[in-house]
Order: C-alpha cells, then structure tokens, then sequence
C-alpha cells in the first residue's frame, strides 16, 4: 500500500533558519547520510554531545560547560513540595545500559513533546529512523 500526503514543517522552522537562530539538518541532508543512525548525525551538531550505551542505545547531551546536572534542592516550599529535588535521575536499569547524568535535550516529534516535566528525561534517538525525518532543529 503507498501513502501520499504532505509534510507538514512548522513556519516556525522556517522562520528560526531564516534568522540564524540554532542548527538545521534538512531531508536532504539526511538523504546523504542514510546509511548513519540518528545519533551519529546529531552528534555534528556543535554544542550536541551523544553518549552512546548498550544495545545501540544513544543519547543526545549537551557539551555546554556547567551542563552537568548538579542536584539542586528548592526552598522550603517551593512549589508546594518542600525538599523535592528536580533533576534526572537514572534508574539502576538505565545505568546499566550506559546513561549518564547530563544535560538531556528535549525531543519534539511532530509538534509533540516526548519528555515533558521539570527535566528532560533522556530520549533515546536511535528509535527514530531517519528515513522517517523530515527536518531537524
């Protein structure tokens, strides 16, 4: 069965390129890399870090300096939970495949939000399959 349909980019992808404001990889650009996984490709990004872990598992980070996560406790009564700490913790599971406390990117999937919440819970890029990516921001 073939589907035909349109591909939807927000104006606002447009409007960031046209301003300089971030990194843009086109379908074109994936097309050229089609043998190369995802992680691989953001990996070229600058200020993007991929820490790779078991199993083809990779993750995109921050190499900014300071983007290590730091635990961070909020004043009594800081949003109504006194003591509750707000940084990503992995799991013994997650350490064993090779996460690591970092400076995770947020996902965003066809207008959708992947790891919502005060931190950005890591995503593993290598679910996605380029061949399915139209632009990335």
């Amino acid at each position: 069965m073939r589907v035909v349909g349109q591909v939807y980019t927000p104006l606002s992808f447009f409007e960031h390129r046209a301003l300089g404001i971030g990194h843009f990889i086109m379908r074109d650009d994936l097309e050229q890399e089609h043998n190369i996984q995802l992680p691989s490709i953001l990996s070229q990004v600058p200020g993007a870090g991929i820490v790779f872990g078991q199993g083809n598992k990779g993750w995109i980070m921050s190499k900014r300096a300071g983007a290590r996560l730091q635990r961070q406790q909020p004043r009594p009564g800081e949003n109504g939970v006194p003591g509750q700490d707000f940084w990503f913790r992995a799991t013994e599971y997650e350490k064993s495949q090779g996460m690591v406390p970092k400076c995770s990117a947020r996902v965003c999937l066809g207008g959708n939000l992947w790891n919502p919440g005060s931190y950005a819970h890591p995503v593993d890029e290598n679910q996605f399959m380029t061949k399915n990516i139209e632009v990335i921001e």
